[in-house]
């Protein structure tokens, strides 16, 4: 899904997906229904079977408001860092909200590796039903779930689907790919600026539709992306926002939680565009010119309720804007109507099925042809896709 979130570059994900050797499986063009409930099409060591959930729970869990229900939420940073943090918190609070009989609990600033495993060793131990982690933990919740069968495990935007462990995330394709027009649109240059966490598939993912949409309105486009191999570091932000700047971007955006990109856009004239949340528009409003928002509440909602009822089938979780997993923000005071109605006939072309963002012909930056002319990426390649980067994309990777 989507950006990913963390404290250090040690806080890189312990085990990626692996990338194809060669490029990924490609299906017919037609634009795919995305889907709240199936799981991809997985490895075949992964097996999204679940075990009959165990008389004692779903006798004394009340589905519909969550009574008896004990949900853990993990974060790797804090909540007061808003960004990613505060949006995957707004769906934690939708969840309180639809299920107010179930306590959550908010367990903040734990790192992934063994910090991580014993958080949920620990919440599985105390009885908690559901664990719900928000940034990459994949590997660390593959091996403890596996010790405690009887919860419900749910991870962020990764690949692991077994018995007890599901996973939930956003088509960030669709997002970034209106939000790369959006840019494109405004730009006077040309020139794009992208301040990213670090050279992982997930995090190249919306890094790549963000140029794949800038180009569809502006095929000179460029986007210049600078990493700061850190989830969190105003400081990195800023000299990589200022960089880009320094090259000749006139138009921001990011894939972090911190205010830097916001305040140089503001400080130095450039345009910004948001990543998933809208608490940036505060930060600097005359800079300010839009961004997709997520929402990951449907996610949590859905999967306690069933694991409440005892009918959770654990699998991918993954829509868009079809499905009202998408939305966008206001927009900000100086986007015309134009660029304003552009933006509304994208998000209309995706959710009614006509635009595909992952249909061909898609080249890298290497001129290797990723997805051939007539074909699209099939969903479990588009869920942890990319291991690749785009043409139009200028910059070093990693």
């Amino acid at each position: 899904m989507a950006a990913a979130c963390g404290d250090d570059a040690e806080d890189a994900p312990a085990a990626e997906p692996e990338a194809p050797a060669a490029a990924p499986e490609t299906t017919a063009a037609a634009a795919p229904e995305t889907t709240t409930t199936a799981a991809p099409e997985a490895p075949a060591e992964v097996t999204t079977t679940v075990p009959e959930a165990p008389t004692e729970v779903a006798d004394t869990l009340d589905a519909s408001d969550g009574t008896g229900m004990r949900i853990a939420v993990i974060y790797d940073g804090t909540l007061d860092q808003g960004g990613w943090q505060g949006s995957m918190d707004a769906g934690t609070q939708l969840l309180e909200d639809s299920m107010p009989g179930a306590e959550v609990l908010r367990v903040e600033a734990i790192d992934p590796g063994q910090s991580a495993q014993r958080a949920m060793t620990d919440l599985a131990e105390d009885g908690y039903h559901l664990i719900i982690g928000t940034a990459t933990y994949d590997a660390d919740m593959a091996i403890v779930s596996a010790e405690y069968p009887d919860t419900a495990f749910l991870h962020a935007c990764d690949a692991t689907v077994t018995a007890n462990m599901g996973q939930y995330c956003l088509a960030v394709e669709e997002a970034r790919y209106v939000d790369g027009a959006l840019a494109a649109s405004l730009s006077e240059t040309g020139q794009l600026g992208y301040v990213a966490g670090f050279g992982i598939s997930f995090v190249l993912k919306p890094l790549n539709l963000f140029a794949a949409g800038a180009r569809s309105v502006n095929p000179d486009a460029e986007v210049h992306v600078v990493f700061t191999n850190d989830w969190f570091d105003p400081s990195l932000e800023l000299q990589a926002a200022n960089a880009l700047i320094d090259l000749g971007v006139d138009v921001l955006t990011y894939d972090l939680s911190s205010s830097a990109v916001p305040e140089v856009a503001a400080q130095r004239g450039a345009g910004f565009i948001g990543y998933g949340y809208d608490d940036a528009r505060l930060q600097a409003p005359d800079s300010w010119l839009g961004g997709s928002l997520y929402n990951w509440g449907a996610a949590f909602v859905t999967t306690a309720q069933e694991v409440a009822a005892g009918t959770w089938e654990p699998g991918y979780i993954y829509g868009g804007y079809a499905d009202e997993l998408l939305g966008y923000a206001e927009f900000g005071p100086s986007v015309p109507a134009e660029a304003q109605d552009l933006v509304d006939s994208l998000i209309a072309d995706i959710a009614a099925g006509d635009l595909d963002v992952f249909a061909g012909p898609i080249v890298d930056r290497d001129g290797n042809i990723v997805v051939p002319e007539g074909e699209s990426l099939d969903f479990f390649s588009r869920a942890i896709c990319c291991e690749w980067v785009i043409e139009g994309v200028q910059g070093e990777i990693g």
